[in-house]
């Protein structure tokens, strides 16, 4: 797969889920994503699963950066040595795409985040292998409607 780097004069660009190929959910500490055009599904825990919800609510990477680097008392430019890893591996597996329509400024805020520096760990991206052996072996069924089954 074709390696596609955020440079530095790309820490403003914005991006997107690939909502087309792209399903996520968030929980409270960890991000699901799944590629459904690879079968592939994906894992990130802390730090990476705020940094997956920040760039998806439209905020830029160097906006991503500045506010670890205040909320966790870290230098930017250690914190821009993880983050951005992190961000070309969202990009390198087809997870999110640079979003050329996106407005100027985020439409979403900034969730808090509260993770003491001591406790930090650069973002993860952890990738699990073809879903398809998974889905043969356990398909996905709809519920039954149980409404007029005969008593």
């Amino acid at each position: 797969m074709e390696r596609k780097v955020v440079a530095e004069q790309d820490i403003e660009t914005r991006y997107r889920v690939r909502d087309h190929e792209v399903a996520a959910k968030c929980f409270e500490d960890e991000v699901i994503i799944l590629n459904l055009s690879t079968a592939k599904y994906y894992a990130a825990e802390g730090i990476g699963a705020w940094i997956w919800s920040t760039l998806t609510g439209g905020h830029a990477p160097s906006r991503v950066v500045d506010h670890l680097a205040k909320a966790l008392g870290m230098n930017a430019a250690t914190l821009s040595s993880d983050v951005t890893p992190f961000i070309d591996s969202l990009v390198d597996e087809g997870l999110i795409e640079p979003d050329p329509k996106a407005p100027s400024a985020a439409v979403e805020p900034i969730d808090t985040i509260t993770i003491a520096t001591n406790a930090y760990t650069p973002p993860l991206l952890e990738a699990y292998g073809d879903m398809t052996e998974l889905l043969a072996i356990d398909p996905p069924m709809p519920e039954a409607d149980t409404s007029n089954s005969i008593e």
